[in-house]
C-alpha cells in the first residue's frame, strides 16, 4: 500500500511496527511497542463529467497506538505525518484527538486520508 511505503520512507524511529487491514492477536495486546495500523474506508467513484466518474477517491484511516510510557511529543508526531502525507499528495480529511484506550491505557491517535486518482 502507499500509505505503508510513505510511512516506511519517512524512517520514523518512534514507529516500532506497521500493519495493513488488521492487527495480529499477538500485536493487539502489546503495548510495549509504538505501532501504526492502516485500513482502507473508501474507493468511490469522483470528479463527475459526461455521464461517468473521472476519478477515484480512495481513502485509509491510519491508527497510531503509541506505546505505554511514551516519552516523545505526539504533537510533534502528528504534525510530522501530516505533513508528509501532504507532501505525498494525500488530504488530510479528518484527524482526531488522541484518547486514551480504556483497555491498554495507551494513547492512541487517528487520521483519515484521502487521494483522488484520475483515471
Amino acid at each position: 500500500m502507499e500509505i505503508q511505503k510513505i510511512l516506511q520512507v519517512g524512517n520514523f524511529d518512534w514507529l516500532n511496527k506497521l500493519y495493513t487491514n488488521y492487527l495480529p492477536t499477538k500485536a493487539q495486546s502489546d503495548t510495549s511497542q509504538t505501532i501504526g495500523l492502516i485500513i482502507p474506508y473508501k474507493d468511490a467513484p469522483d470528479r463527475y463529467g459526461n455521464d461517468t466518474f473521472n476519478a477515484i477517491k480512495n481513502g485509509i484511516r491510519l491508527t497510531i497506538f503509541y506505546k505505554l510510557g511514551f516519552k516523545g511529543s505526539m504533537t510533534q508526531i502528528n504534525i510530522d505525518v501530516m505533513q508528509l502525507m501532504i507532501k505525498n499528495h494525500w488530504r488530510i480529511a479528518d484527524s482526531k484527538s488522541i484518547y486514551p484506550d480504556p483497555d491498554t491505557k495507551q494513547s492512541i491517535k487517528v487520521f483519515y486520508l484521502e487521494k483522488i486518482n484520475h483515471i
